[in-house]
């Protein structure tokens, strides 16, 4: 979904969301970008206008369960962590930067693909608290986002080697109810089911 982030209208940004789900009530991942970022990590960072959007947006977002909000403006490369409510929420991150059915929205900000121009890191460091990942290597990059049903991956490369610099993949995993959640109250009546249809070939189930 992309919003006009110059309009900061969020009545109308919400019924837009709104009805982009509504109109797709079985997808698995739900997706918005815009221009200007929310959590980033350079010069536009303390913009009076980036944090009247830090306060409206995410709480929409949260409230709609957006997986990832893509983002530019900033011109360096930021990678949040899973944020809900304003807060980082721990990610169950894996060695290979596969976070497992985590809470929240991931925000990232990319850094200028064409390299026209960079800004510089926020001294001191003002935003510690949502940053996973921060980048300031003065190179174009590019991310390439990948889907399937229960991954999305974003993988981003610098384009002077095509080294990549970093990748973040969210996995949504089907909960399956292992035999011991089961109650024993269930096993005994499964079991007096049975009884009673066996009752007849086996004396011992009728009192079950």
């Amino acid at each position: 979904m992309m919003l006009n982030s110059n309009n900061v209208a969020e009545d109308g940004h919400m019924a837009f969301m709104k009805s982009a789900i509504a109109a797709n009530p079985k997808v698995t991942w739900k997706v918005v970008s815009m221009h200007h970022s929310i959590y980033s990590s350079a010069d536009h960072e303390t913009d009076a206008d980036i944090i009247s959007r830090r306060n409206v947006l995410p709480e929409m977002f949260d409230t709609l369960g957006i997986d990832v909000v893509l983002d530019g403006h900033d011109h360096c490369y930021t990678r949040t962590n899973q944020m809900l409510n304003g807060v980082a929420q721990p990610s169950n991150l894996r060695a290979n930067g596969t976070a497992i059915n985590p809470k929240g929205t991931l925000y990232m900000t990319f850094n200028s693909a064409s390299g026209s121009k960079y800004y510089e890191m926020q001294s001191p460091n003002l935003n510690g608290t949502y940053e996973a990942v921060k980048q300031q290597i003065h190179v174009p990059t590019f991310s390439l986002m990948s889907i399937t049903n229960n991954n999305l991956t974003i993988s981003t490369y610098r384009t002077d080697t095509m080294a990549q610099t970093d990748t973040y993949t969210i996995a949504k995993t089907k909960k399956v109810t292992s035999p011991a959640s089961v109650s024993c109250q269930t096993h005994v009546q499964n079991l007096r089911s049975e009884a009673r249809r066996v009752g007849k070939e086996c004396p011992r189930c009728v009192d079950l």
